[in-house]
């Protein structure tokens, strides 16, 4: 019997962010992965809060529309919306229990990660790698859920690779670089350049550090 494989996410469309970086990524691999792995019966995608766009090509399901997280929640209200979110998600797993165990899991978001790693073993675990740096004891507890599960954190950089091999209790890592459109072509560096020229995307906000580099590289030397 084909597996099927289900991806778990935080989010795949909201009206006022569009899509996340997740999500695109998402959008661009499942046509790939459903076009060219014959052994797969079907791949799937929950997330825990936001919409389904009409265009999607592979089948979503969101868990509850009642609660949406946002950037700027206090602490109380994120505490609120992983309550909710986290019961819904609990409801998904009872009802759904053995399906899940007979597919292949994989978790984008810390919620999912938890919750996955509690019920089932052997989990893909494929989350921005930030969100395992963020919280000391909280993050080293869900790395140990990880382990126990025997689940397999993925990191995109060699760099992360080697750090998250020489702490003790971690799950098995993998090396996967991040997703990326093979229809891009890089150009050319100019190696020879008088003129070093910076390059970056990100959310002009206040999260995920992208605000310190802005600032950073105002303080770098006109010269450079």
């Amino acid at each position: 019997m084909k597996p099927k494989i289900i991806f778990f996410t935080s989010s795949l469309y909201t009206h006022d962010r569009g899509r996340g970086g997740i999500a695109e990524l998402l959008h661009q691999l499942i046509p790939e992965l459903d076009a060219n792995c014959k052994n797969v019966s079907d791949i799937h995608v929950i997330s825990l809060f936001g919409e389904v766009e009409e265009n999607t090509q592979f089948q979503a399901e969101v868990i509850q529309t009642k609660f949406e997280h946002q950037a700027d929640f206090n602490f109380l209200k994120k505490m609120k919306f992983w309550l909710v979110s986290s019961i819904y998600l609990l409801k998904f797993i009872c009802k759904n229990y053995n399906e899940l165990k007979s597919a292949k899991l994989i978790s984008t978001s810390p919620g999912p990660t938890f919750f996955l790693s509690l019920f089932f073993k052997e989990n893909l675990i494929w989350e921005n790698v930030s969100f395992f740096s963020k919280r000391k004891y909280i993050d080293f507890f869900r790395l140990l859920i990880c382990k126990l599960s025997s689940s397999t954190l993925i990191v995109p950089t060699r760099h992360e690779r080697d750090m998250f091999k020489k702490k003790m209790f971690m799950p098995n890592v993998i090396y996967i670089p991040d997703w990326h459109d093979p229809m891009i072509v890089p150009s050319k560096r100019n190696s020879g350049s008088e003129v070093l020229k910076f390059m970056a995307a990100g959310m002009l906000e206040n999260r995920k550090g992208f605000d310190l580099l802005l600032m950073a590289l105002q303080k770098i030397d006109k010269d450079i």
